[in-house]
């Protein structure tokens, strides 16, 4: 009997993951991060299961950008890599309701890819379901 209904569960869920996995299409997928007073430019990110959006980002090299997360509860555990080395950027963070912001500083321009790392039990990592994006660093 528990053997059947872990099965249904399992058949649930996975009938319920689709609907999760897609980002809304009233997210747009590019954006230029905003300038403050401050001189911190900043972008609001939205995160789901297998999406970032925008999930491409410019932002002006040698300015501060600062990255708030959006994540909708009971969504799944994420994280936001970041490796160019060559640019400054490395950064590997948990993102969650209560740590939802990365600051960094850009030392290069380019397009640099960030993704999720994180992989829940035996699915694929996000990164291999799409939750990947590009940062594009501009004069």
């Amino acid at each position: 009997m528990k053997v059947l209904l872990v099965a249904a569960s399992l058949v649930v869920a996975g009938t319920a993951l689709p609907a999760m996995a897609s980002p809304k299409d009233d997210l747009p997928r590019e954006r230029t991060a905003v300038m403050g007073t401050d001189k911190v430019q900043r972008q609001q990110v939205y995160v789901g299961n297998y999406y970032y959006r925008p999930d491409q980002i410019t932002v002006k090299v040698g300015q501060p950008v600062e990255l708030m997360f959006n994540i909708p509860d009971g969504v799944n555990k994420h994280t936001f890599v970041l490796f160019a080395p060559e640019a400054g950027l490395k950064i590997n963070t948990a993102i969650s309701q209560r740590n939802n912001m990365v600051t960094f500083t850009p030392t290069k321009t380019g397009s640099y890819t960030f993704y999720c790392n994180h992989q829940a039990g035996f699915l694929r990592p996000h990164s291999e379901q799409g939750e990947t994006g590009t940062l594009i660093v501009v004069d």
